[in-house]
């Protein structure tokens, strides 16, 4: 299986999100092949995505009314009324890019669909290891934590609702007292000595797993919440077997950073009968202890619960609308089946078995043993889509977006990109309270929204469908962001002149001067290959009143997407 997410971009700097890395729901030319309804029947079954908006809530492009909802957080058991308030510190207080899934209340419709339950599943609760900000990573319990410009930082601490401490909203704030175990370059320097380590921040990590050709997983963040970590904090983390120890039962599995002591989890016979490979979850109350060695940071847990990675609603019997990257895809088998998220998929009769890797949307019905027979597949993402990422920042011009509904048609930087449905909208420049307010910033409203505001600066990152001609930009995430005078570019280099005096990025041409700088890996402008993965900064090059371009101020090479390989 393929690593799905592009790290050679994304992952170098957080401000280049090329879409995969943690962001919301995902996009592209969404390829259905179902027994059709599905949005109807979503209405009437569990939902399981990430959590785009407020109002009511919003997850998979479906709205649920919350009216009588309560919220369960199945790692401590305990559940509340639905609080849609932004500003909530409740460990049950729903936020945006929340993973959760949502039950559909008994009188649910479609119509009038109404949430009766709704589960969160955070991947990772725990102590911050780690934070490398060159990379654009965390390590929580052991696990990466991929970030990006479109991973939402929230602090929920009781300082922070007592204005006695700044809130964390960005990678680039944590401190080393934030974590245990600080980066230098490549290695890690020891906070303490040995294991004696003050324990770094408390955090919850929302989002999707992705797997590499290692059996590795990654958590590709849509949400890190940090918490006060309390008297009795609960730590989880869920990914892949790495390795399985000696004995019957194992004497300790690892996950990936990660290593587990089955002692008190696997008491009954035949429990935590895991194999390498399998996506299981690991929960518990035992403080974990952590090593920071310098090539690498090793935690150790021994936990009260090891069980199968599944979401948390799963019922015999049931309707679910499942989001997740399509692994182990197994053609021969009849029905062929994949597996997303750790859940085996059963693909029916008249459906299109996805590649490993694609971003897809299952519709199905739970059967005894918690596989599940689709009826319908959507891709969202294919791997052909993840191979033409692309960013691009500007101030919009009034009207620039038209349509009265999703799909909208977006104007920026002389090119069009498609909103819709599975566009994730975040404004930062907004307050709190706008954002839980009546008028939420989602596709129901984005049109007006955007259009209302007085000349925004806005980021959209997505993939290109490059089955069509000219290609078509699809949006997995736009932001609203503070004002700026310059515009950012960033994509895979589809044009290079020799003597680097200008490039083709995203269909637009970079014009390179003297006065250019050029970093990472390339070090010159003529050095830049087709293929390579850039950002640009700098200003709009025009002819007439249409923009052809952008006239680059700085240029940094990524290479030629290394990391994206079988």
């Amino acid at each position: 299986m393929r690593l799905t997410t592009n790290h050679a971009v994304i992952c170098m700097t957080t401000a280049l999100v090329l879409a995969a890395c943690g962001g919301g729901s995902g996009s592209g030319s969404s390829a259905t092949s179902s027994a059709p309804a599905a949005t109807a029947a979503a209405a009437r079954s569990t939902s399981s995505g990430t959590l785009t908006a407020f109002g009511s809530v919003f997850v998979n492009g479906h709205e649920f009314s919350t009216a009588s909802a309560k919220v369960f957080d199945d790692d401590v058991s305990n559940s509340s009324t639905a609080t849609l308030s932004n500003t909530n510190a409740s460990s049950n207080g729903l936020t945006v890019g929340m993973t959760v899934d949502v039950k559909a209340a008994d009188d649910s419709s479609s119509a009038a669909p109404h949430a009766g339950e709704i589960h969160i599943h955070p991947l990772a609760r725990g102590y911050i290891d780690a934070s490398n900000t060159s990379a654009g990573t965390l390590q929580i319990m052991g696990q990466t934590v991929a970030l990006s410009s479109s991973t939402v930082f929230r602090d929920d601490r009781a300082c922070v609702s007592a204005s006695t401490c700044t809130a964390i909203t960005a990678q680039s704030q944590l401190l080393a007292t934030d974590q245990s175990c600080a980066v230098s370059g490549s290695g890690f320097q020891n906070q303490g000595g040995g294991s004696t380590f003050t324990p770094g921040r408390y955090a919850q990590v929302f989002g999707l797993l992705s797997t590499s050709s290692s059996g590795a997983s990654t958590i590709q963040a849509t949400l890190v919440r940090f918490l006060d970590a309390g008297a009795t904090p609960v730590f989880k983390a869920e990914g892949s077997v790495t390795a399985v120890g000696m004995g019957t039962p194992p004497a300790s599995f690892m996950m990936g950073g990660l290593s587990l002591d089955p002692s008190v989890a696997c008491t009954a016979a035949g429990s935590c009968a895991f194999s390498a490979g399998a996506l299981i979850a690991a929960r518990g109350s035992a403080m974990p202890t952590i090593t920071c060695g310098p090539a690498a940071i090793n935690v150790a847990f021994k936990p009260d619960v090891m069980m199968a990675r599944h979401a948390a609603t799963l019922t015999s019997g049931s309707t679910v609308e499942l989001e997740g990257l399509a692994a182990n895809v197994v053609s021969t088998a009849t029905p062929a089946t994949f597996t997303l998220d750790g859940v085996t998929i059963q693909v029916g009769s008249g459906l299109t078995l996805p590649a490993a890797g694609d971003r897809v949307e299952v519709l199905g019905t739970v059967n005894s043993d918690l596989s599940i027979t689709a009826t319908s597949i959507s891709t969202e993402e294919s791997h052909a889509q993840q191979g033409t990422p692309f960013l691009i920042q500007d101030t919009l011009v009034s009207g620039a977006v038209t349509g009265s509904a999703a799909p909208y048609d977006l104007s920026i930087l002389g090119t069009h990109v498609v909103l819709d449905a599975h566009t994730r909208f975040i404004d930062r420049t907004a307050s709190m309270s706008m954002m839980s307010g009546s008028n939420p910033f989602n596709v129901m409203t984005a049109g007006s929204y955007l259009n209302g505001l007085s000349g925004p600066s806005v980021v959209v990152v997505g993939y290109q469908d490059t089955s069509t001609t000219p290609a078509t930009f699809h949006a997995v995430a736009l932001e609203v962001v503070a004002p700026t005078s310059n515009v950012r570019l960033g994509g895979v280099v589809t044009g290079a002149l020799g003597t680097g005096s200008s490039l083709q990025v995203d269909g637009l041409t970079v014009a390179v001067g003297s006065g250019t700088t050029v970093t990472g890996m390339a070090g010159t402008a003529a050095s830049i290959a087709v293929g390579d993965f850039v950002l640009v900064t700098g200003s709009e090059t025009l002819t007439g009143s249409s923009v052809t371009g952008v006239s680059a101020s700085t240029i940094k090479d990524f290479g030629n997407n290394p990391m994206h390989g079988d």
